[in-house]
């Protein structure tokens, strides 16, 4: 069995995937929304015969996503999500503790891919000697509108000092809904009167660093099952429970679960 909810106060909501593992056996979860394929983090292991519940914000908004479990020879589908997204672009951190959700400016969206070579001239020879190497993964420059007032909140996501998520609610053509990428010198400007800035974020497609992590979103049903003595509900594991213990209500309840990594 596996099913997928929207968990958390978060904007945009991560979806809580939660399935029944086969005792011995390997098993693996994936998402997709019927074109493009994507790992969930933590998405693989060896089964006990109970249950695992992960979370997952790499996935694309406003359209039917699945989830699928295989464990073994058996594979398993949940029922379609959507996610909702308020505008064409979602830019995060990794853990989801950081997120904008921005509009796409312009109608362009150009590619750049670098060749890696490296051309030696050699004295003497009329042609260069070329040290080949793989051609890097599409970088780009990806424009997009913010208020003014919330700046803030675009230089406190460029300041995590991590690899951003970058997810698409609208079709950017050619481009991945959803890419982990590296950035480069950020520019922007405000337009007077307009109450937006217009910024220019340089990226380069990377591979996800943490996709082992297990990243974490949990009900507060799930919360109070915790409490209760004998309680059967399946842990996280120890670093949950680490951060409960010794927590008055008042702490628990301002503590932002929907974004624990």
């Amino acid at each position: 069995m596996i099913t997928a909810a929207l968990v958390g106060v978060a904007t945009p909501p991560m979806v809580q995937v939660t399935l029944t593992t086969d005792n011995g056996q390997a098993w693996s979860v994936i998402g997709t929304d019927g074109v493009e394929v994507w790992a969930v983090p933590g998405g693989s292991g060896i089964g006990d015969g109970q249950q695992v519940t992960l979370a997952d914000n790499r996935k694309p908004g406003n359209r039917e996503i699945t989830y699928q479990v295989t464990s073994g020879s058996r594979v398993e589908q949940s029922q379609p999500i959507v996610i909702p997204f308020a505008s064409g672009l979602v830019i995060q951190t990794l853990s989801g503790s950081v997120s904008i959700e921005a509009d796409y400016a312009g109608s362009r969206l150009p590619l750049d891919f670098q060749s890696n070579q490296t051309r030696f001239d050699v004295p003497g020879r009329p042609r260069p000697v070329i040290r080949y190497a793989p051609t890097s993964d599409m970088a780009s420059v990806l424009p997009f509108w913010y208020p003014v007032e919330a700046t803030s909140k675009v230089r406190a996501l460029l300041t995590s000092g991590e690899p951003l998520l970058v997810r698409c609610g609208e079709p950017l053509d050619d481009f991945p809904s959803v890419s982990v990428v590296t950035y480069g010198n950020v520019s922007t400007v405000a337009v007077a009167g307009h109450g937006m800035r217009r910024w220019e974020l340089p990226i380069t497609l990377i591979d996800d660093p943490y996709l082992e992590q297990r990243l974490g979103a949990f009900t507060w049903d799930y919360i109070d099952a915790l409490q209760q003595v004998g309680s059967t509900v399946r842990r996280s594991g120890d670093v949950m429970e680490a951060i409960m213990a010794g927590r008055t209500w008042d702490e628990v309840d301002a503590f932002d679960w929907s974004v624990l990594a």
